[in-house]
């Protein structure tokens, strides 16, 4: 199946300060619609204007930041970028992928509606879990940044280095971003059992992805309380390498 955003993700290993290195994962690679809705649509019909025009902006504010993502990068192995800018250019990557997501999602619904395709009921299910799939993805991959902010924050507010203010903000972006997650967790199991309770109106049909490959990209989800782990943070002088994420 088709990605959206064709994004290599390798591990990036992110400066924080002077003293740590902290590893993280690089931009994931949310989900076409599943399953495609394009094909059942009369090519002829002029449609859905306003979200072909939000697909097309979104794509455009996802090069933008991909290619300020690979700028930082760069820049942040020469020593020129701390590893605090590159994440805050990596969570704007994220921001932009989302945004290009709930576009094609709500594309896909648009077309759905133009069609006379008996399923489109079953189809509105299936395209909505698959946004929500792909926006946990991205979400997940938020939730790590919040939490490397949040935990090189503490040694530096112990030692009087960040202000109660700043500490605060850091905080509430930490909980922010869980609160994202468990509440996207929520919704995915609000909507298969949904499709459950569709079970007798839409016999056999797929909605999620059954092969090897698509299994691996879509992984099963369920609704439960996300506990993060601590990142990894070593002492020393830090040594970093950052590959560049290609432009879609």
């Amino acid at each position: 199946m088709k990605r959206i955003v064709k994004i290599v993700a390798p591990l990036v290993l992110l400066l924080s300060a002077a003293t740590a290195a902290v590893a993280m994962a690089a931009p994931v690679q949310p989900s076409d619609p599943f399953p495609d809705v394009y094909d059942k649509v009369d090519p002829k019909i002029v449609a859905c204007m306003a979200e072909r025009q939000a697909v097309e902006k979104a794509e455009v504010g996802l090069r933008t930041a991909t290619k300020l993502y690979n700028i930082d990068a760069a820049g942040q192995g020469t020593g020129a970028i701390r590893g605090k800018e590159l994440r805050q250019s990596e969570q704007k990557l994220h921001e932009a992928e989302l945004k290009l997501s709930d576009a094609k999602h709500m594309l896909a619904l648009c077309l759905n509606n133009q069609t006379k395709d008996p399923n489109k009921a079953c189809f509105e299910l299936a395209n909505k879990l698959s946004r929500l799939t792909a926006e946990l993805e991205i979400r997940e991959e938020m939730l790590k940044i919040a939490q490397t902010d949040y935990n090189l924050a503490v040694p530096a507010h112990d030692r009087k280095a960040l202000s109660d203010t700043e500490f605060a903000i850091l905080e509430g972006a930490l909980q922010d971003a869980k609160t994202d997650v468990r509440h996207t967790k929520e919704k995915i199991d609000a909507v298969r059992a949904d499709i459950a309770a569709a079970g007798n109106k839409c016999p056999g049909y797929e909605f999620e992805p059954t092969s090897d490959d698509d299994a691996e990209q879509h992984p099963t989800v369920t609704a439960s309380p996300t506990v993060m782990s601590e990142p990894p943070v070593a002492s020393g002088t830090p040594t970093a390498t950052v590959s560049p994420v290609p432009v879609p």
